[in-house]
């Protein structure tokens, strides 16, 4: 895929990363303090020593806590729409599917 002038930002960013088994490898990493060295890290196979507070739903789900990772998210879009992956329910589906179209 080319990306152009014309592709949706909503392309760009944020996408899974794939990098991970299981949940983890599904999740979207939002914009927030550290996320940006943070990709860098991930996409290098580099797990950091210390995960940024913005990551923290990502971080818990590497080790397999859904549990925790489903604690960490918060409203944002990301979050939404991680919450489906975490916990898919029909209630998740359709509230991904709206933040997702916005």
């Amino acid at each position: 895929m080319t990306m152009t002038d014309h592709t949706p930002e909503t392309l760009l960013r944020p996408q899974p990363l794939g990098l991970f088994d299981g949940p983890a490898g599904l999740l979207l990493i939002g914009a927030g303090d550290g996320t940006g060295d943070l990709l860098q890290s991930l996409a290098r196979g580099v797990l950091p020593a210390s995960w940024p507070t913005a990551a923290a739903a990502f971080a818990a789900a590497t080790v397999d806590d859904t549990d925790a990772a489903s604690a960490a998210l918060g409203d944002d879009r990301e979050s939404v729409i991680n919450r489906l992956v975490l916990a898919p329910t029909p209630e998740h589906l359709v509230a991904a599917a709206v933040a997702a179209a916005d």
